[in-house]
């Protein structure tokens, strides 16, 4: 239940900021777009303003692709649920469990002799 929770929770605060991200992008890049054109056209004419605009847009969508193929967030691993009778802490280190575990079975063991 707790893995399913926190990534439930990693997912709507990434939704979150991509929302609000997004939001904020489109709103400068409105801006940026027509500073942008005004200036390329007063130094050329309109079709290489267009061409220039539309390369660099294309060029910073690729970019933005790639980056959200490559970075993964990490999500937990569901926890190992410890077998009955155990008192072993599945917050310790992996050989300290294999200790104790070693250490329950050997006492079980002379117990039953």
């Amino acid at each position: 239940m707790a893995f399913l929770k926190a990534k439930l929770k990693g997912a709507a605060r990434s939704a979150g900021l991509w929302t609000g991200g997004l939001l904020v992008s489109c709103v400068g890049v409105a801006f940026l777009t027509v500073a942008a054109w005004l200036f390329l056209v007063s130094v050329s004419d309109a079709l290489t303003a267009a061409v220039v605009l539309g390369a660099a847009y294309l060029g910073l969508g690729l970019v933005l692709i790639g980056f959200a193929q490559s970075s993964k967030p990490p999500v937990p691993e569901p926890e190992a649920e410890p077998r009955s009778g155990s008192h072993v802490n599945p917050k310790q280190p992996p050989l300290m469990q294999a200790f104790i575990y070693g250490m329950e079975a050997g006492s079980s063991w002379s117990n039953k002799r």
